[in-house]
């Protein structure tokens, strides 16, 4: 009996030591399987990332030059209003010298009517154009003043340009003017501004006295036989003097350039892209441009398509320096990677 007992307690024991290594081989096998698991998961992921960022690309397209800058030529100018008014200087070339260069020789005119407590002094001035502008800008430098008997008052300045398609002069701005300092007048100028071969732009400056100077006159009262005198007070609008000066005045306009674009092209991603096609499309015409052009990380580069090696205009080969924009048209330009990759960016001309 008791043999028996010692051979199952050694059994026993024996089942438990091995029930016990099991265990620790079964967990530390689930610990393999998840560590591995883990690492596959992490691994996995550090790739799709490097996988993204190989195949993500951040390009824009952030200009298209497709317009000349020209400064345009002062060919005439006219000094109207109230009939009673002096200018200086009196040539147009000296004129055009004052008004080509900030604190030059400035521009000036006096005007004094007292016809009805208003004086107002109309300057225009005639730009050449020598062909038809895509847009411009005007800029003037100038100061106004103007007083009547009891001292400074308020002066408004207009400022007008002739618009071509309304036959008439379109207000751009209006303000009141300082007496003591110069002030900047910067407009824009549309197409309807710049199509007939000058640029017509009008300053046109107005005060208005609110004071009344009176005169004295005698009247004569017939009271039967006798004429009995009346002094009178006459009112009468008050003198009112006007004075310009025009510093400074440019205007700029931007021709427009048939030839193929400039265009400005940013990279902000973090590895390097490469062009290797560049379309230009509009309504009528498919440009494609085959190009080998690389942009590197974070950095700004220009591309003159017309200096690229070939091109196809509808599908027929044809030299780049040879193709010519239409005019008033709406283009899109698509540049494609190497990754497949395709911006766009629209622009007219």
């Amino acid at each position: 009996m008791q043999g028996s007992r010692s051979h199952r307690g050694q059994a026993s024991t024996i089942g438990g030591v091995f029930l016990a290594i099991l265990m620790v081989m079964l967990i530390s096998y689930v610990y393999t399987i998840f560590n591995y698991i883990t690492n596959y998961n992490v691994e996995s992921v550090e790739l799709l990332k490097v996988a993204n960022e190989r195949t993500r690309e951040e390009l824009a397209i952030t200009g298209v030059k497709v317009s000349t800058e020209a400064k345009l030529d002062l060919i005439e100018y006219k000094v109207y209003g109230p009939p009673d008014y002096d200018y200086s200087p009196n040539t147009l070339s000296s004129i055009t010298s004052a008004l080509s260069s900030i604190d030059g020789v400035t521009f000036s005119v006096t005007n004094k009517d007292s016809s009805n407590g208003t004086a107002i002094l109309n300057i225009e001035f005639n730009y050449s154009l020598s062909e038809t502008a895509i847009n411009g800008s005007l800029s003037i430098y100038l100061k106004a003043t103007a007083e009547d008997v009891s001292g400074s008052i308020e002066a408004t300045v207009s400022i007008y340009a002739f618009n071509y398609r309304t036959n008439s002069w379109e207000l751009l701005g209006q303000s009141l003017a300082s007496s003591l300092e110069y002030s900047w007048y910067n407009y824009t100028l549309n197409r309807d501004h710049l199509t007939k071969g000058k640029v017509m732009i009008l300053i046109s400056t107005r005060a208005h006295s609110q004071n009344v100077q009176y005169t004295e006159r005698t009247a004569y009262i017939v009271i039967g036989f006798w004429e009995v005198p009346v002094t009178m007070l006459i009112p009468s609008p008050s003198y009112v003097g006007l004075n310009v000066w025009i510093d400074y005045m440019n205007v700029n306009v931007s021709y427009f350039n048939s030839a193929l674009p400039v265009i400005d092209v940013r990279n902000n991603g973090i590895s390097s892209s490469g062009i290797v096609d560049i379309w230009l499309i509009n309504s009528t015409h498919h440009i494609h441009l085959p190009c080998n052009v690389t942009v590197s990380p974070n950095s700004e580069i220009e591309i003159d398509l017309s200096s690229l090696q070939s091109a196809e205009v509808n599908g027929v080969s044809t030299d780049p320096s040879d193709i010519r924009l239409s005019p008033n048209s709406r283009y899109e330009i698509r540049i494609i990677t190497t990754r497949g990759n395709i911006f766009t960016y629209t622009f007219n001309t």
